[in-house]
């Protein structure tokens, strides 16, 4: 059974892969949203779980997390008004939207 990165299998919009690795949201992953999933554990940097979880109920319940989550909303309403920040600030890596379409 392998070992998989549920941060980048769901494509977490926090997750940084390049540089300094790991999650942008949380000051370590195992104070993740998702550690309740049966089967996923935390490390400092990142989730991780084996091949047999829910990976689309995963992503499913991270999106619906940020999309409710003020200070991802914060984030999105900086990157898209603010002069300078998506440029400077690379968090979230992507945007999702309530309709279910993705940046």
């Amino acid at each position: 059974m392998s070992v998989i990165n549920l941060c980048k299998e769901i494509a977490c919009p926090y997750y940084k892969s390049s540089g300094s690795s790991g999650c942008t949201f949380y000051t370590y992953a195992h104070g993740c949203h998702l550690l309740p999933i049966e089967g996923v554990k935390g490390s400092e940097y990142f989730l991780y779980a084996n091949e047999i979880i829910d990976i689309p109920k995963a992503k499913r319940e991270n999106e619906e997390f940020f999309v409710n989550n003020e200070r991802y909303q914060r984030h999105i309403h900086l990157q898209q008004n603010v002069e300078g920040w998506k440029e400077t600030i690379k968090f979230p890596n992507r945007i999702i939207e309530l309709n279910g379409k993705q940046d």
